[in-house]
């Protein structure tokens, strides 16, 4: 799962679609880690989403910090 961070960017961006869309809801880091319920989260949990897999893909220092946060779950 991702989710758009609570930064103050992504705050406008939220603000501008739920005007356009009537859509868009900002959650915050802990709101988005419970959607993942009594799944197990697995490692690194959530955070932003280019620090999911570093080792694998080199990621552009201006890129690490985007305002998405992920997460991966399984069933216990």
């Amino acid at each position: 799962m991702s989710y758009a961070a609570p930064t103050e960017e992504m705050v406008k961006v939220t603000e501008l679609a739920q005007r356009a869309m009537k859509k868009g809801t900002m959650r915050s880091a802990e709101e988005i880690a419970g959607l993942f319920g009594d799944l197990e989260l697995l490692e690194p949990g959530l955070v932003t989403v280019t620090r999911w897999r570093p080792d694998e893909t080199p990621v552009p220092p201006e890129l690490l910090e985007v305002p998405l946060l992920g997460g991966l779950a399984r069933k216990r």
